[in-house]
């Protein structure tokens, strides 16, 4: 996956894109909550989610197994966005598979 550095206050130093799942695995007992949008991997533009590549099927796999009770914010652009995001999140949740 992409590798990004950041800065965290407490371990892991290095985030890799949370479509791999040893990432997550790492990540999770540090995890309590989640920023999320998607994006076209040319920047940090808070699409809303569904509108660009991430791989949400796997994203929803990943959380369920490794970071079920984390809260996630949805961190687009507009209140329009918000609603979309969360109607996108809702049938992501309610289907087996969106794409």
């Amino acid at each position: 996956g992409r590798m990004c550095e950041r800065s965290w206050p407490t371990p892991p130093r290095r985030f890799i894109s949370c479509t791999c799942s040893s990432s997550m695995r790492m990540m999770a007992p540090y995890l309590r909550h989640m920023h999320i949008n998607d994006h076209c991997f040319d920047g940090d533009v808070h699409m809303v989610p569904g509108d660009g590549k991430t791989d949400w099927q796997e994203y929803r796999r990943l959380k369920e197994r490794y970071a079920p009770e984390v809260s996630v914010l949805c961190e687009v652009k507009s209140n329009t966005d918000t609603k979309r995001s969360l109607e996108f999140l809702n049938y992501l949740y309610k289907n087996e598979s969106i794409l």
